[in-house]
C-alpha cells in the first residue's frame, strides 16, 4: 500500500481486516519492519497489533510517499 501524505503525521495508525505477520515501512528505499505488540492498547510509532480479526499498524507517516509492506 502506498500512501502519497500531504503533511506529516506521529502516531499515524491504520486497521486492516485481515491479520498480518510482518508489516514495515518503507521510505527512501529503506524497510523499517514493525514491531509486534501483545495488546492494541500499547500502540505507539513502530509498532502493530493482529488478531484473527484484523491489524492495527502504527507508524509516523512522513511528508511524501509512504509504503506499508505486507510480507
Amino acid at each position: 500500500v502506498i500512501l502519497k501524505a500531504p503533511f506529516s503525521v506521529p502516531g499515524f495508525t491504520i486497521k486492516l481486516n485481515t491479520s498480518v505477520r510482518n508489516p514495515g515501512i518503507k521510505r527512501g528505499g529503506e524497510e523499517k519492519p514493525l514491531v509486534r505488540i501483545k495488546d492494541e492498547k500499547g500502540l505507539k510509532d513502530g509498532t502493530f497489533y493482529s488478531d484473527k480479526n484484523g491489524s492495527f499498524l502504527c507508524f509516523d507517516l512522513e511528508k511524501g510517499m509512504n509504503e506499508v509492506v505486507i510480507n
